[in-house]
């Protein structure tokens, strides 16, 4: 199923007792989620600019004192200031991923939404599931997921897939694999890469570490082998795939040929 509401596209198949759904009153509700989730980001544009430019961490509400938690983790008594526990979850996210990740909160947005989405279907009942939200892409449940890798004109694009299942890799959260690119896209990168890609516990995180990694990847090898090397000492980060033009670098990710 396809959702579409400003420049959120999503791309969304939701599975219960091993069939996937066409439930179109469910999708009329993730849509509401949607719009709700985007209110709440435009609402903090408003109230601070630099939430939708900077391209660093920015303090809300002293958040960004607080460590990166997914949000599965959110109510479990790591946040108990009193104005830290007032801001929407997706703000959360946001901002503690920007900051661990050390890029501006927009980094995160298309992973956040995925990932608030992700819980909500949970909540529905939904035994696994997959959103992704412009190649930002986040997965839950017990279920054997093949993420194909898109590197725009690179030799590599569209040859690899990556086999995930989340409830093994992470029960009880939401894995997220995201990717930013310098050649395919409208976001901003400062890098050289076609594709770095990046799995995490979280997909907020993992789309901020796409952002922040691909920043510093160059057309080298051994840029590509140091980027992997910073990406490996995040505790959030589980795998990562760098790829440049005719380069290819991976880390605790197993690429397998189409």
């Amino acid at each position: 199923m396809y959702l579409t509401y400003k420049n959120t596209n999503l791309n969304i198949s939701l599975y219960k007792n091993n069939a996937i759904t066409e439930d179109e009153e469910i999708f009329r509700e993730i849509f509401r989620v949607v719009v709700g989730e985007r209110s709440k980001i435009e609402k903090e544009i408003v109230k601070n600019l630099l939430f939708k430019y900077s391209l660093e961490p920015v303090e809300i509400n002293h958040l960004t004192s607080a460590h990166f938690v997914p949000l599965t983790s959110f109510h479990s008594g790591d946040f108990q200031n009193a104005e830290i526990n007032d801001a929407p979850d997706i703000i959360k996210l946001m901002v503690c991923s920007s900051k661990t990740a050390n890029v501006g909160p927009m980094a995160g947005v298309a992973g956040a939404i995925s990932e608030i989405l992700c819980g909500k279907c949970i909540e529905f009942g939904f035994d696994a599931g997959l959103i992704e939200n412009g190649g930002d892409i986040a997965l839950f449940g017990d279920r054997n997921f093949k993420v194909k890798i898109y590197a725009g004109n690179s030799p590599f694009s569209n040859k690899f897939f990556i086999s995930l299942n989340p409830a093994k890799l992470f029960p009880d959260k939401i894995l997220g694999i995201c990717t930013s690119s310098s050649s395919v896209g409208l976001s901003v990168s400062f890098g050289d890469s076609d594709a770095t890609t990046i799995i995490a516990n979280s997909p907020a995180i993992a789309d901020a570490f796409a952002t922040s990694l691909g920043n510093l990847v160059k057309n080298d090898e051994e840029s590509i082998k140091d980027v992997i090397e910073l990406g490996k000492k995040f505790k959030e980060i589980y795998g990562i795939c760098i790829i440049v033009k005719d380069k290819i670098g991976a880390w605790n990710v197993n690429l397998e040929k189409i």
